[in-house]
């Protein structure tokens, strides 16, 4: 937090199993998945979030279509982080 001047500290969760998270989510205003096939042009507007935010960000070899396409019909926010791809731990980081 300190190195990347951040003004406050993110609550980072324990590792849940995808169905499980997706019964959880809906305590969430804002549930935004990055997806590595989306538009490159589709970025998060950061000013127009709520504050309680779900960021889910994909397992090594991304999510599947049917993960996705699952997420898109509970209302998930589908967004990419532009043209490269970024290993895990990386991806969180960009995205906040």
């Amino acid at each position: 937090m300190k190195q990347s001047q951040r003004c406050f500290l993110p609550k980072v969760n324990n590792t849940v199993k995808f169905n499980e998270l997706r019964k959880i989510s809906n305590k969430f205003e804002n549930k935004i998945v990055m997806y590595e096939f989306e538009d490159i042009n589709n970025k998060i507007d950061s000013r127009k979030l709520k504050n309680n935010c779900l960021l889910l960000i994909g397992p090594e070899g991304g999510f599947s279509k049917k993960e996705i396409s699952e997420l898109k019909s509970e209302n998930w926010s589908i967004f990419s982080l532009g043209e490269r791809k970024f290993r895990a731990e990386t991806a969180a980081i960009l995205s906040t």
